[in-house]
């Protein structure tokens, strides 16, 4: 059984000092970040480094709190510092599936421990029912039996994923947590593993946040696309409108540079930095259709159609010149 996700007005800051000597700075990782994920349904955030990605994950796992606003799965809150029993009931629900399928494996364990480790821990049965939960597992993955007994460096980049990915299952979570889970994989390598994610939510019913700077890939695996800005969002929806109709000029130009041989639309200078954000649209720096409301007012979050949301003054002007 999936579970759904509520993200509501979250903000989180981070104390900065840029020197030794220098006051302290407030950096804006998340700004009054609004999302909903329904259950069986996958969340793709998309945005550069910076824009916020990753905080939201740490925050929805429970690492660490948010400064304002509730997170919750199946309305029960999501936080650090949970009572004991709270916190268990996160680790079973929601597991993680980290980036780096080389670094995120204990190099002296065999792939039938690092599997069944957390059904070890969670005492989930004798061992003969364990040995026989992870031969299940690995088969779920694509993975031979074989391989039970092999370290991680006898395992290819993409077996060393799949690994993780039953690590992840062991204990029947209803919610994954997909942190750039192909971009260390070759691109043939990364076809298969997102193919196997999308069989094993349909198998298992689950619910993905997904979390990646390649659109090509959030487009592929997510029902909804979520495009962060600076700690904000600036496009939100249903993928086929967000990737069809685009209403953000940041959006449309992430599209355009995930299209192979397609032109590029121009994105002047670098993201600014989030300890001293521009005034009114924070893409007016880089957005070249900005005018003279994005320099000074910042848009609102407002629905275009349907679950379409959009963050900018143009959205209309945008409509027409997609139709």
């Amino acid at each position: 059984m999936s579970a759904r996700i509520h993200i509501e007005a979250v903000s989180k800051t981070y104390p900065v000092r840029t020197s030794l000597f220098s006051r302290r700075r407030e950096l804006a990782a998340l700004r009054g970040v609004s999302l909903r994920i329904e259950a069986g349904t996958t969340l793709g955030l998309v945005g550069e480094s910076g824009s916020g990605k990753s905080t939201l994950a740490r925050l929805v796992m429970g690492a660490e709190n948010a400064d304002a606003g509730k997170i919750s799965i199946d309305g029960r809150d999501v936080r650090a510092g949970l009572p004991r029993a709270a916190d268990a009931w996160l680790r079973r629900t929601l597991q993680p599936v980290l980036q780096d399928p080389y670094g995120a494996l204990n190099p002296r364990m065999t792939v039938a421990e690092t599997v069944g480790e957390p059904l070890h821990i969670q005492r989930q049965g004798s061992r003969a029912e364990i040995a026989a939960r992870v031969r299940e597992l690995l088969e779920l993955v694509g993975l031979s039996a074989a391989l039970a007994t092999s370290l991680p460096v006898a395992l290819s980049g993409g077996q060393r994923q799949r690994v993780a990915i039953a690590r992840a299952l062991s204990i029947s979570p209803r919610v994954l947590i997909l942190d750039e889970p192909v971009s260390a994989l070759d691109m043939s390598v990364q076809a298969q593993v997102i193919n196997l994610l999308q069989d094993l939510q349909d198998r298992l019913g689950l619910t993905y946040l997904l979390i990646s700077h390649d659109l090509a890939v959030v487009a592929h695996l997510s029902t909804h696309i979520a495009v962060l800005y600076l700690g904000q969002v600036v496009e939100a929806g249903d993928r086929n409108a967000v990737i069809r109709t685009p209403r953000h000029p940041y959006t449309r130009s992430l599209i355009a540079a995930a299209e192979p041989g397609g032109e590029v639309e121009a994105i002047q200078g670098e993201m600014p930095s989030p300890l001293a954000p521009p005034s009114g649209c924070p893409f007016h720096p880089r957005c070249p259709q900005a005018v003279s409301e994005c320099r000074s007012t910042p848009p609102a979050l407002r629905r275009i159609s349907g679950t379409h949301l959009a963050a900018c003054h143009l959205a209309d002007s945008a409509q027409e010149t997609a139709a």
